[in-house]
């Protein structure tokens, strides 16, 4: 109970962030939020099999009991949002779509790592279906040809791999890890050097 609530979280943060970016334009986000879309549904039905799907994350227009849908069709999905992901990061032109670097902590903003990264989990998904193969072609999807398409697209090296750097600069002021992580998280919470000038200044 607690994973799925918290997958359906951050799920629902997620569809905010693909709502914005269809609505600014913003293919790279859009692109993002497909991905990120994509990796979280996979997780879920990766542990629960059937799941809410297509009709999830749709309580503003009045659907509070959504369906669940066939790990077929969730599988199916999901593989159609990462190709168009894959699509909209090879469209965006840096010179015209300038993205802040800073607005992604995980690939510097990089259209090319981030279609990589989507392609990656194209060819997880694909082999994790490999042995439904006749299955996922009755739902219009040819596991084989999806692997193949995005095999000369995916990952190239360890420069590739998404993987967040924390930001703290020691050991004690950076997530996860560290000797105050686990045991004391109170202790991680520290007052801001702002309120701590203004204190001293009142003392």
């Amino acid at each position: 109970h607690e994973s799925w609530s918290a997958y359906y979280d951050i799920l629902r943060n997620v569809k905010i962030i693909n709502d914005n970016a269809k609505k600014d334009g913003n293919k790279f986000f859009e692109g993002i939020s497909l991905v990120m879309k994509s990796f979280l549904f996979g997780m879920m039905t990766d542990l629960y099999g059937d799941i809410p799907y297509s009709e999830a994350l749709s309580a503003e227009g009045g659907t509070f009991f959504p369906k669940y849908d066939n790990q077929g069709e969730v599988y199916k999905g999901i593989i159609g949002d990462l190709k168009a992901a894959v699509d909209l990061f090879a469209s965006i032109d840096p010179s015209k779509d300038a993205i802040d670097v800073g607005a992604d902590v995980i690939f510097g903003a990089s259209s090319a790592k981030c279609g990589r990264f989507a392609n990656g989990l194209i060819l997880r998904y694909t082999m994790r279906l490999y042995n439904k193969k006749s299955e996922m072609n009755a739902l219009g999807v040819d596991i084989v040809q999806e692997f193949n398409n995005a095999a000369s697209g995916a990952l190239t090296s360890i420069d590739d791999e998404p993987t967040l750097k924390f930001p703290g600069t020691t050991n004690d002021n950076s997530a996860p890890g560290g000797p105050l992580n686990s045991s004391n998280p109170p202790f991680l919470i520290k007052p801001s050097a702002v309120i701590v000038s203004k204190l001293a200044m009142l003392h």
